[in-house]
């Protein structure tokens, strides 16, 4: 007796293990040798390792599917390649060596690695071919096997991805990595899967126009500004780059050298002090999380990202000047060097740290503000999204989250605060070499200035 489970695809039979089973569409089944289910043992008598594995053959075969459903993509799946690769290895051979050879034939022409896989499998090839039968998932593989034997591995995105990551993705997050993976998916959607040699600059300029002008819900994306536009062309360039570098392709880059529009910077103006005030009053009528983060930030000029990802041990209420570590953490990643500060909480913002404080300690979360942590990295997106709208419903649309920065450094210019003290307080670049010496304003002096400035 088979017993279904909860499991898409998954039936558990007597004997207790786990198999795979699900419908072959009408318009496939000449692929598996018109048979109506593909079935396959996941080995395993566990139901988590059973899921798992279902989930990992469903993708395949999604992709599978959608490659027998488009013949005349020269693209093959990642999957298919990889297996095409390892195919190649099992008889001894890498992918490149058609010339390898293995004996000679009369003692004159050379028996070499392709004769011997064309005599093992071109008659399976054959029948595609001449239409008796259609391609199955081992034709494809053999096809596959044999283009790399003849040419080489042909390098795709996915694999120069994988090599990016191998050698550049240690200690990054997750959100940082996605930073290189999102462009590279945006361009698979708009000019497909082929391999690397096969990209033009023609392809280069339709991806950067599409990036300019065009909406996709499905990827997320709406048009980009220049500046916006460069950061994506520029994780392109990278993976595309380190690839043909480290393996010696030989290959000219279509996409590097691009020109792009001009445009006017978008500017994020600085919050005039009475709505900075009339949103403090507010975070403290509110009293919860989210108004906590932006009084916060609203009188100390911390980047969301900092102070999102702050931790308790970052807090110091108990100094003599209380005030906020900004570090790298696990979760969060500094912007610059000199982004690594410590911050004098003052107004609003020690109060804010305080009920940050004390709910992280009711809740026993090492973090301020837990729902923006939930994951590897500190999601800085949801937390800009959020409290952002929420301001535009109390000040004018046009000032957002960010303006609170740019206003502390008008505020201090009004109380006179030397430059050197607004850079250490911000953690923006040293304006000059003489400021990188020495260990930096003590805490009192930072405080000295910052007490000025609260409204």
């Amino acid at each position: 007796m088979r017993v279904w489970l909860d499991l898409k695809y998954v039936l558990r039979k007597p004997s207790g293990r786990y198999y795979y089973r699900r419908r072959i569409p009408d318009d496939l089944k000449g692929h598996h040798d018109g048979l109506s289910f593909f079935v396959q043992s996941l080995k395993t008598h566990e139901a988590a390792k059973a899921e798992a594995a279902a989930i990992r053959i469903t993708q395949q075969l999604d992709t599978l599917w959608a490659y027998f459903r488009n013949p005349d993509d020269r693209s093959i799946p990642l999957t298919l390649r990889q297996r095409a690769t390892a195919f190649l290895e099992s008889h001894g051979f890498e992918p490149g060596e058609a010339k390898k050879p293995l004996s000679k034939i009369d003692h004159e022409a050379p028996f070499t690695a392709i004769d011997l896989m064309l005599e093992l499998y071109e008659g399976k090839l054959d029948d595609v071919r001449h239409g008796s039968k259609e391609e199955t998932e081992e034709t494809a593989i053999i096809r596959e096997a044999l283009t790399q034997l003849n040419y080489g591995k042909a390098w795709h995105w996915e694999d120069a991805l994988s090599l990016h990551h191998q050698m550049n993705g240690d200690g990054k997050s997750k959100n940082d990595l996605n930073h290189i993976e999102r462009p590279i998916r945006r361009l698979l959607s708009v000019l497909g899967d082929k391999p690397l040699s096969e990209y033009t600059r023609q392809d280069a300029q339709k991806f950067k126009d599409w990036l300019y002008d065009e909406t996709d819900q499905a990827l997320n994306k709406s048009p980009l500004s220049t500046s916006s536009v460069k950061r994506s062309m520029d994780s392109v360039n990278s993976v595309f780059n380190l690839a043909n570098q480290e393996h010696s392709l030989k290959l000219d880059n279509p996409f590097s050298g691009l020109r792009y529009r001009k445009q006017e910077p978008k500017e994020r103006p600085a919050i005039p002090v009475e709505h900075i005030a009339q949103v403090q009053v507010l975070c403290q009528k509110f009293d919860d999380d989210m108004r906590w983060l932006i009084a916060l930030i609203s009188d100390t000029g911390l980047r969301l990202g900092e102070a999102a990802g702050l931790e308790r041990s970052h807090v110091d209420l108990s100094a003599e000047v209380p005030h906020v570590i900004v570090q790298e953490t696990d979760n969060r990643r500094l912007k610059t060097k000199t982004s690594k500060r410590r911050v004098p909480l003052v107004g609003v913002a020690l109060w804010a740290a305080r009920r940050a404080v004390e709910a992280s300690l009711r809740n026993n979360t090492p973090f301020l503000f837990p729902r923006y942590n939930k994951q590897a990295s500190t999601n800085s997106n949801s937390a800009s999204n959020g409290l952002n709208k929420w301001m535009k419903e109390h000040i004018p649309p046009q000032y957002v989250l960010h303006g609170f920065r740019h206003a502390m450094r008008d505020r201090l210019r009004e109380v006179d605060c030397p430059a050197d003290v607004m850079d250490e307080i911000g953690g923006w670049s040293k304006s000059s070499i003489g400021q990188t010496y020495g260990q930096g304003s003590s805490l009192e002096r930072l405080h000295r200035y910052m007490k000025q400035v609260v409204i």
